[in-house]
């Protein structure tokens, strides 16, 4: 057989098999993005803190406070050097 005949032969098989998923799925009700995501619709609001108060991990966040020094300063260094290179070809 050929490449073009098994090439077909795996469309037909593929098209197949999402048919009877279709068909399977039919009356099945579409879930909800929260259930799809993994949330759970028994959330309590009085659980939740108020807008704002959230806590935060403040070790994250001086963990990113120091990346981004260290790229402004690595930036701030290489621009000083690209300045200096553009001079010496002028």
């Amino acid at each position: 057989m050929s490449f073009l005949t098994w090439v077909g032969i795996g469309a037909i098989i593929l098209i197949v098999a999402v048919g009877i998923e279709a068909y399977l799925r039919r009356n099945r009700p579409k879930r909800s993005l929260s259930e799809y995501f993994g949330a759970s619709d028994d959330t309590d609001d009085a659980q939740k803190p108020d807008l704002g108060t959230e806590a935060i991990d403040m070790d994250k966040f001086n963990a990113d406070m120091q990346m981004n020094r260290t790229l402004e300063d690595r930036n701030r260094t290489l621009m000083k050097r690209s300045s200096k290179i553009k001079r010496w070809f002028k």
